[in-house]
């Protein structure tokens, strides 16, 4: 096998491109505080999150914390609060549609259980990829920090969505912010092939040397 030199440029080309992809927009939630709103970028897919800063908790100011947040995410700013119950369990997502297929993404963001009304039951954040679970974060008790958390997963084509819910349906409220997106591993290359030449049988080449052979021998009695 041979590596053709465009070819090698070309995959050059791909793998230098690869480090764009999987562009996340407003992982940080920055928006205004509501009730039944998530920020821009994003879009409820059940029920209706909520986003939510220090002083409102469900999007209204009405409304207080069970265990209210030590402060505002290490990602600063508003976040997305989730409910859960029997009977629903509320979710958000955005399309993004510049993954590399096959290539291995970290995932990434803030999260914490700080209640609300009687919504105070341990739970956790389940990841979807085009509705497929890739990943849940740690079980959240009820309290006042913002826990880290992450999970890894393979893009399976250029355009996927990329959504967050409850992992179970207990009366629940879960707060979410930071989310980061970031490659880990690109795909498996390829390697490009070219047609190689095949060499000329045994027979042609006798053939090819005789003729030569009797050539010079031509050239040397005309020259005599």
């Amino acid at each position: 096998m041979k590596f053709s030199f465009l070819g090698a440029l070309a995959f050059g080309v791909m793998l230098s491109g690869a480090a764009q992809a999987a562009t996340l927009t407003n992982g940080s939630l920055t928006g205004g505080v509501a009730n039944g709103f998530v920020p821009s970028g994003w879009s409820s897919t059940s029920g209706s999150p909520d986003t939510n800063d220090l002083s409102n908790n469900v999007g209204l100011s009405s409304i207080g914390f069970n265990a209210p947040p030590s402060g505002a995410s290490p990602d600063g700013g508003t976040w997305v609060g989730i409910g859960a119950a029997t009977s629903f369990n509320e979710g958000f997502a955005q399309t993004i549609s510049d993954f590399l297929a096959g290539a291995t993404y970290s995932l990434s963001w803030y999260a914490g259980n700080f209640g609300a009304l009687s919504y105070t039951s341990t739970n956790s954040i389940s990841v979807f990829l085009d509705g497929q679970l890739v990943g849940t974060g740690s079980a959240l008790t009820l309290g006042s920090s913002w826990i880290a958390e992450s999970i890894s997963f393979t893009a399976t084509s250029a355009s996927q969505v990329l959504s967050f819910a409850s992992t179970s349906n207990v009366p629940s409220y879960l707060s979410i912010d930071g989310i980061a997106l970031s490659l880990l591993s690109e795909p498996g290359p390829t390697t490009p092939e070219t047609s190689e030449v095949p060499l000329p049988a045994a027979g042609g080449l006798l053939t090819l040397g005789l003729g030569g052979l009797a050539f010079m021998r031509r050239r040397k009695s005309r020259e005599v």
